[in-house]
């Protein structure tokens, strides 16, 4: 498998909140890891979010003693949700601070990807496609999905197939570490 990766600031901000790790090499009970981060413009430190968030995740995947990629991603992104949510409660400049986030490994012939707010996964080929809700649906659709979501109780006993980890939110705001008072686009 050929890896790479890069970033790029875009047209619309100064600075860039992205952040990206790629390895091909396994990490932890994963036989590859790669993982972008959006820190949410706008949001206060939403560069530390995205630098953050990847890192409390890489860790947590290291760690995790599963063999289940689906669960092993599912807990690196609770962790890294639950450690920007703390960050941001110790440190009110960083209050409200988010980050979107995508991470995907590829175990055999099988990609598991998890998507939390509104960063894309890319599959490279003669033409690059987006991958979206429409292209695993069917999958999601037999496995108890809503929206393009596993529903946790069918988490539980999901294992073999692709899932979106992270739920749908009532206040719209799929993202890592948004505070409960905010309101947004996530």
């Amino acid at each position: 498998m050929k890896v790479f990766s890069a970033t790029d600031i875009g047209q619309k901000r100064t600075m860039n909140q992205d952040f990206v790790f790629a390895s091909a090499s396994p990490v932890g009970n994963l036989p590859n890891l790669f993982v972008v981060a959006d820190g949410m413009g706008g949001h206060n430190a939403g560069d530390f979010a995205s630098r953050y968030g990847v890192s409390v995740l890489v860790e947590s995947v290291k760690r995790d003693t599963n063999f289940n990629p689906v669960r092993i991603i599912r807990h690196g992104i609770e962790a890294a949700n639950s450690q920007i949510f703390e960050q941001a409660k110790r440190d009110i400049s960083m209050e409200g601070m988010g980050t979107t986030m995508v991470v995907a490994t590829v175990v055999g012939n099988y990609a598991y990807v998890a998507n939390v707010g509104d960063s894309r996964l890319y599959l490279a080929g003669k033409e690059p496609h987006a991958m979206n809700e429409s292209d695993l649906w069917q999958d999601f659709e037999s496995s108890g999905s809503v929206s393009g979501y596993l529903r946790y109780k069918s988490s539980q006993d999901h294992t073999g197939q692709s899932e979106k980890a992270g739920e749908n939110r009532a206040d719209g705001n799929n993202r890592i570490g948004a505070s409960r008072s905010e309101s947004g686009r996530g």
